[in-house]
């Protein structure tokens, strides 16, 4: 049996230890985009630029505001090194007034089939009372399981939000000649609607 296992682990090892897509570079304009009169708010933690793309696209489509989350001294370079999404780490901003908004949307990628530790750390510093919230995240072939969606849907109603729905896109099933920003845009054109009144009739 311990013969047999040896193979299984070694895979898992060369797995999980395997380098993450470069790290997009990102300039400080790039971090924030205003615009006049937004209701709703999207906010991001993007690695490789992937669910950046996803929330921006998403942004454009509701005429939010966008803010993208760094964490530089969390940044990790291979799946071992991802901090598990249990773990508060350093946020920049590590929260924002979410005052001026009715609709929330909050997302990043998931790690490990989990939400990743950035975005979630930022989640956890908010108060979200009173505000409709969509939470993304982009996946390569590994879905979420009900149970992590639950407790990630917990964390925004001990905070006294309202989750309207949770949103993924899988980058390895989208159709030939299709991107995350296309499919983000689709999906926030069918949902607008039901998300805006969403979170009006809190």
């Amino acid at each position: 049996m311990r013969t047999r296992l040896l193979p299984l682990l070694a895979f898992a090892v060369a797995f999980l230890g395997c380098s993450l897509p470069p790290r997009e570079v990102v300039r400080p304009d790039e971090l924030v985009t205003k615009t006049p009169g937004a209701t709703a708010l999207v906010v991001v933690y993007s690695r490789s630029g992937n669910t950046a793309a996803m929330a921006r696209a998403l942004a454009g489509v509701l005429g939010a505001d966008y803010q993208r989350l760094s964490a530089e001294q969390k940044v990790p370079d291979s799946f071992l090194t991802a901090p598990s999404w249990t773990e508060r780490v350093p946020v920049t901003p590590e929260k924002l007034d979410l005052a001026p908004y009715q609709l929330v949307l909050v997302g990043g990628p998931i790690w490990q089939w989990h939400p990743n530790a950035v975005s979630v750390s930022f989640l956890q510093n908010c108060d979200f009372t009173g505000k409709g919230v969509v939470l993304f995240y982009t996946f390569q072939g590994g879905k979420m399981s009900q149970e992590t969606e639950d407790a990630w849907k917990k964390m925004v109603t001990d905070r006294g939000g309202k989750v309207l729905e949770i949103v993924g896109v899988d980058r390895k099933s989208l159709p030939e000649g299709a991107t995350v920003a296309g499919e983000a845009e689709r999906i926030a054109r069918e949902r607008k609607g039901a998300w805006v009144s969403g979170a009006a009739a809190k």
